[in-house]
């Protein structure tokens, strides 16, 4: 995993993790990428064992704490707070920031963003100005939810099944139990 600090409005530090394919274990499609966004309570680090999945299936992942998040804090942004007055104004710009740096180069039928609650709404609001931001969108869904989602469009969705449904090696147990509170035995016997 790679990191580095982009500098977001007002000169906020933004933390940005990206977990690169290997030029080798490049798909015949050609580069593809994945932006997934944390909770409201967490942080990009959070998400290093679905990073490396996506990694080792031929996407570049992508993950960046929001100001206020993780390692997006200073002193004019201490932990867990927007400013009342442009906060949320600035986290929407921060969000398209994190956009723009992980999708650029990409076409957009490469593109995927997986959000949950916070990021999910940040990215609504980028959606206003930047309507065809991915070709795929949605929520953090359940594993299962997720593979039968992208089993349904193009065989990149394939791919992250194996990492839910096939050798869980790959997302250890704990991580799968603790995204959709299903044991994975049960997971593999739904798909």
């Amino acid at each position: 995993m790679d990191a580095e600090f982009l500098v977001g409005e007002s000169n906020q530090p933004l933390f940005l993790r990206k977990w690169a394919v290997d030029p080798g274990n490049r798909p015949a499609q050609g580069h593809r990428a994945v932006f997934l966004g944390h909770s409201q309570p967490t942080h990009s680090g959070m998400l290093h064992d679905l990073g490396a999945g996506f990694r080792q299936l031929g996407w570049n992942a992508y993950s960046g704490d929001i100001r206020g998040h993780g390692k997006s804090t200073g002193s004019q942004t201490p932990l867990g707070h927007l400013d009342y007055e442009d906060g949320w104004q600035r986290a929407v710009a921060d969000m398209r920031l994190l956009f723009e740096r992980s999708f650029a180069g990409i076409p957009w039928e490469h593109r995927l963003v997986v959000v949950p609650n916070i990021t999910a709404l940040l990215t609504l609001e980028v959606l206003k100005t930047w309507p065809d931001l991915a070709r795929r969108l949605g929520p953090w869904p359940t594993p299962t939810s997720l593979a039968s989602q992208l089993r349904r469009q193009d065989r990149p969705g394939i791919a992250f099944r194996r990492v839910v449904v096939g050798p869980t090696r790959v997302l250890p147990e704990r991580w799968v139990r603790s995204l959709s509170g299903v044991p994975c035995r049960r997971i593999l016997k739904e798909t």
